[in-house]
Order: structure tokens, then C-alpha cells, then sequence
């Protein structure tokens, strides 16, 4: 790597980079390395399509089912018309390819087909989110938001292998209900807006970051195929580069299958060390404070060792990887015993076998370390420059897995959880409550639902503004999350909106304490700059079996039982037993 992270993208240093852009319009011709990366690129738009139509109708026939009632039947029937047909156009569309199987130069136009059929899928999907949106009830709308984000999301996976067409898809699918959004003129309406167009642009990122990831696969993959062309003449070196080679693509096949990321590590580990049969390979990762390095993959080091290593600091005289994560450069130390970047961990290493190691920063695309590669040797010794190259491909082989890793978590991360408190969100939450429900009918147990709104939580918002309210609301998860046990769900539905999931509950004094202390926590001030705030919380609470044996009965009597507290002055809790509806 010669420095390490500033020669990460050096993978095969004899093969020229490939400038690659692709556009909506008619491009210039194409090498031929471009013109095979592009047609993988579009053979892999259309290989995806049939799942993403299929669930693309699935969750259009649920939202109109979930909307009869609260749009008119003639928008209804008339925008599920309009999908259907599009699904069905785009449906014979990749028939057709399927069929055909064009090779380039004529894979262009099918690659417009594609494109002028996800223009129309997109703008189909942002119509819902102005004709089929409710003015009323508030949750139909948060449903509609939901869906048109989830199929945002969705269309991250079938359509990042072409900026263009998910940037289309995802801006026609998501604008409309922004503009809508800002149309009611409210603030929580511009602010879940500004939220949404937040979203939206970091959808737009990752595209970006994804389809990179794809391009650099599919460049590697055929740049491995031009070196065994180049190399046949020589069979002995052909055997060793053609299974080198056939091991990077299976690591490359193995990322587009999604596996988990330690196998996908300790494949890569197991390659080099094909490539170094003399060789121990390592893959540390830096935690999320940047201080300290964790074992993420290290198959044939003895695992006490590896067991001694992990949560090792980094720092100037921290080993070979500690140091190498430190110096952001490539690390050899020849002679484990007198080198005194070694000079605290030599017993370690010895009493292991272990007397040379070189490492190698791993780097992202921002150029930020995010982990290190280590080759052990029983005995001293120095690379040649032959496996520095080697060592440079499984680094670069490592850091576009770990950084794929890293968009996929974020992705679940903004799917299933609330940006601002990193509570569960309503999706999560319901989730949760499906295997409470289920776990509690299959142990005979009770559990209880605490909907939880805040009581004068308006008047910070009003007063100081949102930002002072988005501190206070921190502030208020943490709270609650304080107050119940490590098995127990707290989450954020929406606004100033919390519910709490309480598991194997005995009987109603446990839930009653629980509620209290909630009560109590959230009336101590709230300390935010210099001023002090007294919120408080109005909760109402169902229980299962005895206010409901569905998800959705328990819900909704948990939050007419907190309407009740509300109206009663708020500040307390109610059980959904003590209100008229309670027993029905």
C-alpha cells in the first residue's frame, strides 16, 4: 500500500482504473470493459424487478385496504388501476429482456425501457401521497408516510445498480407528500416535511454509495478475468492467480448474497492465507469511539489470543495494528522480540508462536480507518513486494464489505428506530408487541401497553422553539428508560407521543408502580440551558388478557384510557378497566 490508506483503491496496480458514467441520455461509446460493467449493471436491474413488482403491488393492495373508508373508493379504485397497469407494463418489459438476453451494444435502450418504466412507477407512487392521503385521522397519515418511505427504501436494493433510476424513483415517489406536507401549514406537518426531504437525500447518498460498491465489483471481478488472460502462458503462476482470483469473486458473490459480515471476513482471511500458507491473518475493527480495536476475524490465530487482543488501545507503540491504525500507514515489524513498538504485548505473542507481523490500516471511502489487517509469522522475516500487493487487495476486499455492512445497519437503523431519541419507533414497537402477544399466549402470562402522552410539553415547543423541544424529548426517553427493566420496550410513536411495553407483569400493582415512577420522573424539572421545565405525562394502560387479545385492542384502549387521565387533569395514570369502554 505503500502508505497505506492513500493507495487503498491501488487493488491491481497493472490494470487501469475505470472511468465509468452512466446517464438517462445517449452516451459515447464504450470500451469494452465499460460496455461488460454496464450490461452486468442493467442485467442486474432486471433480475431484481419481478420481487420488487410483486412487493411493490403487495403493499399497494394493503394500503388501499388500510385507506377504504377514509379516501374516496373512485381515487382508490382509479390509483390502484394505475400501479396494477405499470406493475404489468413493467412486468412484459422484463419478459421481453428475459427473453432476448441483449448483449451490448443493445443493451442502452433497454436500460431507457427501464428507466421511462421506473419515471412512471415513481410518479404513481407520489400521486398516493396527494390523492389518496386522508386529511383525517392523524395515524392514516403517518401510515401513508410510512409507506411511501419503505418503498423508497425498498427500491434501494433493486435500483442502486443505476443512480439515475433510483434518484427518479425516489424523489417522484417522496416529493409529492413533502409538498403536501408543507401545504397543511402546520408545524408538525414542516417539520415531519423537512424530516422526510432529510431522508430522502440520505436515500440519495447511500444510492450513491451503493452503486459505487457495485461498479467496484463488477470491476474487480473482470479485471481478475483479464489477469488470468494475461497470465495463461504461464501455467504454474496461472494455478495460483486463477485461485486467488476465484476466491476474490466468490468474496465478491458472497457480498451481493448479503451473508453475515464475519463470514464474509473469514473468507477473505482464509484466501490470503491460501495465497501465504506460511501466514496467520487477522481482521481487527475500530469501535465506535475510534480508541480501541475489537476481533472481528482471526480463524486460524490461537483464540486465546485473540481473546488477549480484542479491545486493544491504539496508539504510537501499540503493536503492529494498534500502531498501524494510529499511523494511518502500512506497519512491518520484522522481529516481534526486539522491535519496541512490541514492547508490551512480546510475552503475549511468544508464548503463541508469533515473532513477525505486518498490518495494514483499512480504510473507508472517506479515507477514515476503520479496522486492520494483520499477517503473523512463526519466524522474522520481511514482505516481498508480491504479498504487500496481496495484502492491499484483501484490505480493499475487507473495507468495501465492512463499509456495506455499515449503510445496510444505518438503513435498519432509520427503518426501525426514531432519529431523534434512538427509541424503537411505532414499527419496531408494534413488532415487539406481536412477540409479547404471542410469547404471553404461548406462557399463560399477563403484559401491559402504557401509552404515554406529554402533558405540557406544547408549551416548550411554542415558547422556545423546536430545537429546544427536540432536547427535551432526549431528555424524556431517557427518562423513561430508567424506569423500566432491560426486557421492557420503550418507544416514540410520533410528537410528544411514548408507549411502554411491559412484560411478564403479575398483576396490576406491578404495572401501577411502574406508571407512577414514569409519573414521577417526568414531573422533577427539566433542566435545559438555564431555564427549568415541568412536563409531566398523562398514561393510560391496557392489559392482556383482560382489556384485549389483539395488538390492535390493546392499543387503542390503552390510548382512549390516556385520553381519559388527560382530560382528568393529567399527571396521572388510568387503567383501561376504569374507563366505560374498558369491559366491552
Amino acid at each position: 500500500m505503500g502508505g497505506g490508506c492513500t493507495h487503498h483503491q491501488a487493488v491491481l496496480r497493472d490494470i487501469p482504473s475505470l472511468k465509468y458514467k452512466l446517464c438517462s441520455k445517449a452516451v459515447a461509446p464504450m470500451s469494452s470493459a465499460q460496455d461488460r460493467v454496464y450490461n452486468e449493471l442493467v442485467k442486474l436491474l432486471y433480475k431484481q424487478l419481478p420481487a420488487a413488482l410483486l412487493a411493490s403491488l403487495l403493499v399497494a393492495f394493503i394500503l388501499v385496504v388500510a385507506l377504504t373508508g377514509h379516501t374516496p373508493d373512485i381515487y382508490l379504485i382509479g390509483w390502484g388501476g394505475a400501479i396494477t397497469t405499470v406493475s404489468i407494463v413493467r412486468f412484459v418489459l422484463y419478459s421481453r429482456f428475459k427473453k432476448q438476453q441483449p448483449q451490448p451494444p443493445d443493451m442502452q435502450p433497454w436500460y431507457r425501457y427501464f428507466l421511462a418504466g421506473s419515471i412512471m412507477a415513481g410518479a404513481v407512487w407520489g400521486s398516493a401521497g396527494i390523492l389518496l392521503i386522508p386529511q383525517l385521522p392523524l395515524e392514516y397519515q403517518i401510515l401513508m408516510l410510512f409507506v411511501l418511505g419503505g418503498i423508497a427504501i425498498g427500491g434501494l436494493q433493486s435500483l442502486s445498480a443505476m443512480v439515475v433510476a433510483y434518484a427518479t424513483f425516489c424523489v417522484l415517489s417522496i416529493f409529492p407528500v413533502s409538498i403536501w406536507l408543507v401545504l397543511q401549514n402546520t408545524p408538525t406537518h414542516l417539520t415531519v416535511a423537512v424530516l422526510l426531504l432529510l431522508f430522502t437525500f440520505t436515500l440519495l447518498v447511500s444510492s450513491r454509495t451503493l452503486n459505487k460498491t457495485l461498479v467496484n465489483s463488477f470491476q474487480l471481478r473482470f479485471e481478475n478475468l483479464k489477469l488470468i488472460e494475461a497470465q495463461s502462458r504461464e501455467v504454474s503462476v496461472r494455478k495460483q492467480l486463477n485461485d486467488r482470483l476465484l476466491a476474490r469473486n466468490a468474496i465478491l458473490e458472497m457480498m451481493a448474497t448479503q451473508p453475515s459480515l464475519t463470514k464474509i471476513l473469514n473468507k477473505i482471511n482464509l484466501m490470503i492465507e491460501q495465497d501465504n500458507p506460511d501466514a496467520k491473518s487477522s481482521i481487527l475493527l475500530l469501535d465506535q469511539e475510534g480508541t480501541h480495536l475489537l476481533c472481528a476475524s482471526a480463524p486460524s490465530l490461537p483464540t486465546a489470543y485473540n481473546e488477549a487482543i480484542h479491545g486493544a488501545a491504539i496508539g504510537p507503540s501499540a503493536g503492529s495494528c494498534g500502531t498501524a491504525a494510529y499511523r494511518k500507514k502500512l506497519v512491518i515489524v520484522e522481529d516481534i522480540s526486539t522491535d519496541p513498538l512490541w514492547a508490551d504485548y512480546k510475552d503475549l505473542a511468544m508464548a503463541h508462536g508469533l515473532h513477525s507481523c505486518w498490518s495494514m490500516p483499512i480504510c473507508n471511502s472517506r479515507k477514515e480507518v476503520i479496522g486492520t489487517f494483520a499477517l503473523y509469522y512463526s519466524k522474522p522475516r520481511t514482505p516481498e513486494q508480491t504479498e504487500i500487493k496481496n495484502l492491499e487487495a484483501a484490505v480493499y476486499l475487507a473495507a468495501i464489505a465492512i463499509e456495506r455492512c455499515t449503510i445496510e445497519e444505518k438503513l435498519l437503523q432509520m427503518a426501525h428506530y426514531d432519529m431523534l431519541t434512538e427509541l424503537p419507533n411505532r414499527a419496531m414497537f408494534m413488532d415487539r408487541l406481536k412477540m409479547g402477544l404471542a410469547q404471553a399466549r404461548r406462557r399463560h402470562q399477563q403484559f401491559a401497553i402504557l401509552f404515554i402522552d406529554l402533558d405540557r410539553f406544547k408549551f416548550i415547543n411554542d415558547t422556545k422553539g423546536h430545537e429546544t423541544g427536540d432536547r427535551a424529548l432526549k431528555k424524556v426517553a431517557q427518562r423513561l428508560l430508567a424506569c423500566v427493566r432491560e426486557e421492557d420496550t420503550v418507544a416514540r410513536l410520533g410528537g410528544d407521543e411514548f408507549t411502554i411495553l411491559l412484560t411478564n407483569i403479575h398483576d396490576q400493582k406491578d404495572v401501577k408502580s411502574i406508571a407512577d415512577k414514569v409519573i414521577q420522573t417526568l414531573s422533577e424539572p427539566i433542566r435545559l440551558d438555564k431555564d427549568e421545565y415541568s412536563i409531566g405525562a398523562s398514561i393510560g394502560i391496557s392489559m392482556y388478557p383482560e382489556n384485549g387479545t389483539d395488538t390492535d385492542t390493546l392499543l387503542g384502549r390503552a390510548d382512549d384510557a390516556m385520553y381519559l387521565a388527560k382530560r382528568n387533569g393529567g399527571n396521572n395514570c388510568i387503567f383501561c378497566s376504569e374507563t366505560r369502554e374498558g369491559n366491552i
